[in-house]
């Protein structure tokens, strides 16, 4: 293990960066926050352009851009139920299924009826009948007027197929309802929501915040805007598709609505021209295939239906080259290179990498996640940083002075003297006197 502790620094960051980058698509929170950081340019232009992100796992994005700009319908009317109307046809159960017969011939698309079809006292015999003609309508939408009280009421058998596919946690802010003001008599193929008691519509200048999403608890309902769109594109709640950034989509192919999170979404508040409901029964075939009948007291955001459902269905969305992740022998490479830079331990040359890279993929529409780099350095961080061996300075010891120095002994002392001088000594010693001469 010793010889592999100068590479921790190496290895520990590369690996638990890989591990991360092998677990994106099966961990779903991991995803979604790939998806909330990851930065391209058409996202910081929300007003004309939607990001289509498809299935998290993929790591996939694709920008659409859609236009605001529609010219008026012709396949669109309103007709209003005046007493003009009234004076031809009384609206009881029996009458309406009449009317609605009459309508449903002259009509190819959408018939919204936004006031609720409600009777205290009906003969069953009666709601029977107009009940056969609505199931013979099948882009039916009924409106229905509700308040809050704050009771907790469970929601009404009558609303549970018109509930979407949306979790109340994602716009926690929308309009509380718990009451059905005027429960309907009959059933209907799609209720919306056309008033809400107590509910101020905020208008900011030339534009009205109509909402889109009414909560009944922990159940999603469409309000009666909402509920037509869905009616003329021809689809179901179920293929209502949702982004959390603030977005409905009307199926894989249909108009984008942006809403805020209060669910509400922003329309013009140019009128339309509405006509009496009596031209229906009077000229029939005069009348505009798809129909709008409104009360007498429609507030203003009904009666101005036409002209919001006729903006939203005009958008024609565009989709542009997608956002798709680099290969996975690819991002290891990627990912290696940035471990081996963070070797150098330079914090600008770090941040200057990591900038080149998103820049870099971003440019060539590809997609590198952020959560492997993030590991990678926080693990690089935490690692001990290794310290080089050194051996200690070497210390000058003081001299002694002479009376602390420690004696020789003198068996030590005689093996410190030179051979030499010992030889010469012996010679000295061996060699004769000379006699003196006289």
């Amino acid at each position: 293990m010793f010889p592999l502790r100068p590479s921790l620094s190496l290895i520990l960051p590369f690996i638990s960066g890989l591990c991360l980058l092998w677990a994106l698509p099966q961990w779903k929170f991991l995803a979604q926050l790939e998806h909330r950081l990851f930065l391209f340019p058409e996202r910081f232009e929300p007003g004309t352009f939607f990001p289509d992100r498809g299935l998290l796992q993929d790591l996939q994005v694709t920008p659409i851009r859609f236009s605001h700009e529609s010219s008026p319908s012709t396949a669109l009317g309103s007709y209003l139920i005046d007493e003009e109307t009234l004076d031809i046809i009384d609206l009881s159960p029996e009458k309406w299924a009449y009317f609605l017969q009459v309508i449903r011939k002259n009509s190819e698309g959408l018939i919204a009826i936004t006031a609720p079809l409600s009777w205290t006292h009906a003969s069953e015999l009666a709601l029977q009948t107009l009940e056969h003609q609505i199931s013979e309508t099948p882009q039916l939408v009924i409106g229905l007027d509700a308040e809050f009280n704050n009771t907790s009421a469970p929601l009404p058998p009558f609303l549970e197929n018109s509930t979407l596919p949306i979790h109340h946690s994602l716009f926690p802010q929308l309009p509380e309802i718990d009451f059905i003001t005027h429960p309907p008599s009959i059933k209907a193929p799609l209720f919306g929501i056309s008033t809400i008691q107590g509910f101020v519509i905020e208008r900011d200048g030339s534009e009205l915040k109509i909402p889109m999403l009414v909560r009944w608890g922990d159940a999603i309902l469409p309000s009666t805007h909402l509920a037509a769109l869905l009616t003329s594109a021809q689809i179901t709640v179920q293929e209502l598709i949702v982004d959390p950034s603030g977005y409905l989509r009307l199926g894989h192919e249909g108009p984008i609505l942006k809403i805020d999170p209060q669910g509400r979404a922003a329309f013009p508040r140019t009128g339309n021209n509405t006509r009496s409901a009596s031209q229906i029964l009077i000229s029939p075939e005069e009348t505009s295939p798809s129909k709008i009948l409104l009360p007498a007291n429609a507030p203003e955001e009904l009666r101005l239906l036409q002209t919001h459902l006729t903006r939203a269905l005009a958008q024609k969305p565009q989709n542009l080259s997608p956002y798709t992740r680099w290969p996975l022998a690819l991002e290891i490479t990627l990912l290696l290179l940035f471990t081996l830079l963070l070797q150098a331990r330079r914090l600008w040359l770090t941040l200057l990498s990591i900038a080149a890279l998103l820049l870099i993929s971003t440019t060539l529409h590809q997609w590198f996640p952020s959560s492997p780099l993030a590991l990678t350095l926080i693990t690089f961080t935490i690692l001990p940083r290794p310290s080089l061996r050194r051996s200690p300075p070497h210390k000058k010891e003081k001299p002694l002075p002479p009376s602390e120095k420690p004696q020789p002994s003198p068996k030590k002392a005689a093996k410190k003297i030179p051979k030499k001088s010992a030889r010469k000594k012996s010679r000295k010693h061996t060699r004769p006197k000379k006699k003196k001469r006289r």
